[in-house]
């Protein structure tokens, strides 16, 4: 198993426990970016290494936490899924 293997196999984790627990995504977004930092980048988590820019930026633009909280979480249940 190589690093971008086993960096999707603890997002997917995380991903699940925030989906099945309820909680905000949005709130796990740097923990995500550190995650795909510490994998050295690695393309099987690259959907989900920016999320935290494009919460920003979504929020710069005027868009409703709910509607960001929304496709955030569609987001990590395809990662999931």
């Amino acid at each position: 198993m190589n690093v971008g293997q086993a960096a999707r196999i603890l997002l997917v984790r995380w991903a699940k426990e925030i989906l099945n627990d309820g909680k905000d995504p949005r709130l796990y977004c740097k923990q995500f970016e550190w995650l795909w930092i510490k994998s050295d980048y690695a393309g099987e988590i690259q959907s989900v290494g920016t999320l935290g820019d494009e919460v920003w930026i979504a929020e710069l633009m005027g868009q409703t936490q709910a509607k960001i909280r929304g496709w955030v979480t569609e987001r990590l249940r395809a990662l999931s899924g």
